[in-house]
């Protein structure tokens, strides 16, 4: 009686054994497999990626010294690549569709107008200069190569 108990543990433990074999094995190729897969890398932020130049403001300064803004003309550069999809938005104005500019190449400059009197407000209002006497505005640029809010210094209007 204690030898057929003995067979049945022997058989009971190696089938455990090949389970556990089979489990990590299984196992294995799944870790194995993860860590294989590209990478995708972290985007870029819009500062690092794309350059703001020639702003040229259409607006009023108010009594209290506040800019109402209703036109921003600007030019953009990629300047770290080709970039692809992209689109610009005043970050922060509620009403705004963002503005889709396509494909830009690198180092060349792209023209780009914002339209704030179209908007559902009519205009943007920045409260006060900064210390240069300029109003400071964040832009949102998305593209496939980089992302984020860009913030630029817009001069007073002329």
């Amino acid at each position: 009686m204690k030898k057929k108990r003995r067979k049945k543990k022997k058989k009971v433990n190696k089938e455990m054994a090949v389970l556990l074999v089979v489990a990590g094995v299984f196992v294995f190729a799944v870790v194995v497999s993860y860590l294989n897969q590209p990478k995708e890398g972290k985007k870029p932020s819009a500062a690092e990626y794309f350059e703001i130049s020639g702003i040229v403001t259409e607006g009023d300064i108010d009594e209290h010294n506040g800019l109402r803004l209703y036109g921003l003309n600007f030019n953009i550069t990629a300047i770290e690549g080709d970039a692809h999809d992209i689109t610009v938005n005043s970050a922060g104005l509620a009403g705004m569709e963002p503005w889709e500019i396509g494909t830009m190449v690198k180092g060349k400059p792209y023209y780009f107008y914002l339209d704030f009197a179209s908007s559902f407000v009519g205009s943007w209002y920045i409260s006060r200069p900064n210390e240069e006497g300029n109003f400071p505005l964040k832009l949102q640029i998305s593209s496939v190569e980089a992302s984020g809010l860009i913030k630029i210094d817009v001069p007073p209007p002329h």
